[in-house]
């Protein structure tokens, strides 16, 4: 889905500066998918990246090249949050070089629940993160701070975070989570075999 972020504050939306001073492949937003938190309720934090075209980010798996996506989510006291899941990546291949990771955009996201007590007023969410960008040459970033500011309201007043534009974009992410295998009943596979692709020989 097509967002809007224009009403983010500017500390909710960074893009860092590379060491030659240019402005970074990737844009870094801290968003979440309501208005306002109530007391005992749990809503989504996300990093979302939007690299540049032709660059990519990676997914955790470990290997010949690439480095997964590190966030350090900052809550108040007494807050909690999930570890956050990486959705289904893409198969990047460079010159023979295969690596798993987004290019264009990709939300990464943590439940977090406000405790039962947590009084009304206004509180700042952060996130400190870190990734590797890369096209044909990679470039990293570090310790990329933002910071988001919410209201905490009262415990009766109506839920409307279905209704907020950005829970759609969390919804679309929830759905290309994989299936941990632990939740997997059973595996089927089908398998297929073009004769005119076999060349003599090969």
């Amino acid at each position: 889905p097509k967002m809007d972020f224009s009403t983010l504050p500017e500390s909710a939306a960074v893009r860092p500066v590379n060491q030659d001073n240019s402005p970074h492949q990737v844009l870094a937003r801290l968003i979440l998918d309501r208005q306002s938190l109530r007391p005992g309720e749990t809503a989504r934090l996300g990093l979302h990246l939007t690299q540049d075209e032709g660059w990519h980010t990676y997914w955790k798996s470990n290997v010949e090249v690439g480095q997964p996506t590190d966030i350090k989510w900052g809550l108040p006291d007494g807050y909690t949050s999930t570890e956050y899941a990486y959705p289904i990546p893409q198969r990047f291949d460079t010159e023979g070089i295969v690596s798993f990771g987004y290019d264009k955009e990709v939300l990464l996201f943590t439940n977090i629940t406000v405790p039962e007590d947590a009084q009304p007023g206004p509180i700042t969410l952060t996130a400190t993160a870190g990734w590797l960008t890369c096209e044909k040459n990679c470039i990293p970033a570090s310790d990329v701070k933002l910071s988001l500011p919410v209201d905490v309201v009262a415990a009766d007043t109506p839920d409307a975070s279905a209704a907020h534009p950005y829970a759609a974009l969390f919804d679309h992410y929830t759905l290309q989570h994989p299936t941990p295998v632990d939740k997997i009943d059973s595996l089927s596979f089908e398998g297929a075999l073009s004769k005119s692709a076999i060349k003599f020989d090969e």
